[in-house]
């Protein structure tokens, strides 16, 4: 009965600020496919009309985006950029694809069924949050949720183990989907662990070590053996990043959280590997799980080697289920790109996932002197790998919203805050008195000294101290 009213009560709380916040909405899509079965898990009605969630959910953030533009703010910016119209093409060239498939019917059908999710994922997710500084409240929110979401499924009275998952069954056919309990358990603990909340106080470290618990144990359970290798590269990668180490104090503190997440994860390791899926972690199953995936690949990249007209533009959307009639897709979205779009459809993809990452690269360098911002950009660079990552081992080309719109999220903010350095930078050739007030405050940056004199007076509140607009307003001139 408790985790069922942690997450009903939850759900309309987070709902409702969604309303009122962009950044907020942002946290419900990156927690969206764990929190839908969740819910599905507990509420009979969605079990059966799945439909109504994802529905609520697009008006959601539609109504959200509405909100924002309303309070004149500026969502749609850069909304078009070299990584969404790349994305754009990409999933045109998926769907005109199904003209030359040898795919059957209910292949077709499935790629069809994708289009509002990628609508969701790839159109408005990424104009939900527009600056670096929005994504505090969106980790914040992840945080929250994801907890409440995590417990729901450990605690679900109804959770049995099978073949070393966790099951929970849905509606009267159906079951939770592992995969989906995995992402959750690695996005909640790649930011459990890199992100901190503004204000430090004496609860903070051990309730993070607590959700960095959880999250492995949603990853353990869900015996996706992926996404706990990968959840770990990601949490070594992106924690020494995130952090500018000036001096010993800040090497120890590093040094802190750094074992405070391997405590955890060894915590996680042996509370949650029981008998009843210890075999799954064994490395005789793991080499196993390897071995499937590279099979597909295999036999993907052989169907395309023996027919050369289709180099071009694919074999077609949904192809592989020809070769391999227990499988639908090659579970690795390169691979699914060159086999079935081609070269035309492998270099799109390529070109949204460089630009993505030379984006964050962009604003890590950007913001490698901030603290604050410096480490909410590390996070969204590791949540953006993480979910990047899991594309070489699951999930198809035709439906890519989930894996790859973190990297458009990065390449439209990215390109907001340059064209906002560009501003102030110009404002201060012109005499513009953030130029004469912060000229020297000694910002050394590759941007210029227009941007840092222009980021410095950005970052004073209005009392005068050195911090953080939080109020979402457009810092560019008038």
């Amino acid at each position: 009965m408790l985790p069922k009213l942690l997450i009903l009560a939850t759900t309309p709380v987070i709902m409702f600020a969604s309303l009122f916040s962009s950044s907020v909405a942002l946290a419900m899509i990156l927690v969206g496919p764990t929190f839908e079965v969740a819910l599905q898990s507990y509420v009979g009605i969605l079990a059966a009309r799945p439909v109504i969630f994802n529905v609520g959910l697009a008006l959601i953030c539609a109504a959200s985006l509405g909100a924002t533009f309303g309070r004149g703010q500026r969502p749609f910016q850069n909304a078009f950029n070299p990584a969404s119209i790349s994305m754009f093409l990409l999933v045109f060239l998926s769907l005109a694809s199904l003209g030359w498939t040898a795919a059957d019917a209910d292949t077709r059908a499935l790629v069809k069924s994708s289009i509002p999710y990628t609508i969701l994922y790839c159109v408005v997710a990424p104009l939900l949050v527009s600056r670096v500084r929005d994504l505090r409240t969106t980790f914040f929110t992840v945080l929250i949720l994801g907890t409440a979401v995590a417990a729901a499924i450990l605690l679900n009275p109804d959770a049995t183990m099978r073949s070393g998952r966790i099951d929970i069954k849905i509606g009267a056919v159906d079951s939770i989907n592992p995969l989906a309990v995995g992402y959750l358990g690695g996005v909640l603990f790649v930011t459990a662990v890199i992100y901190r909340p503004r204000k430090v106080a004496a609860w903070i470290m051990p309730a993070r070590i607590g959700l960095a618990f959880m999250g492995i144990g949603v990853t353990l359970q869900s015996g996706s053996r992926g996404q706990l290798l990968i959840t770990a590269l990601m949490a070594i990668i992106f924690l020494p990043l995130s952090r500018k180490i000036q001096n010993f104090g800040r090497f120890v503190a590093l040094s802190v959280g750094g074992v405070f997440a391997l405590v955890a994860f060894r915590l996680a390791m042996g509370f949650f590997i029981t008998y009843e899926n210890e075999e799954r972690w064994s490395f005789e199953s793991l080499s196993d799980g390897g071995g499937g995936r590279i099979e597909m690949a295999a036999t993907a990249l052989g169907d395309l080697l023996q027919n050369p007209q289709s180099w071009l533009l694919g074999r077609g959307a949904g192809n592989f289920v020809t070769l391999d009639a227990s499988h639908s897709y090659v579970h690795n979205f390169p691979i699914e790109a060159i086999t079935e779009l081609g070269i035309v459809g492998f270099m799109l993809f390529m070109f949204v996932v460089v630009t993505g990452f030379r984006s964050g690269r962009s604003l890590w360098l950007m913001y490698r002197d901030d603290d604050d911002y410096r480490m909410l950009v590390s996070t969204l660079l590791a949540v953006s790998s993480f979910t990047f990552l899991l594309s070489f081992k699951e999930g198809t080309i035709h439906d890519p919203g989930q894996k790859i719109f973190p990297l458009l999220l990065l390449a439209r903010i990215a390109r907001n805050e340059q064209q906002d350095a560009s501003a102030w930078t110009h404002a201060d050739e012109d005499g513009d008195e953030y130029g004469d007030e912060y000229a020297e405050d000694g910002y050394a940056s590759e941007y210029g000294e227009g941007y840092d004199a222009a980021r410095a007076g950005r970052n004073r509140d209005s009392d005068g101290a050195t911090g953080h607009d939080d109020q979402g307003t457009d810092p560019s001139p008038a």
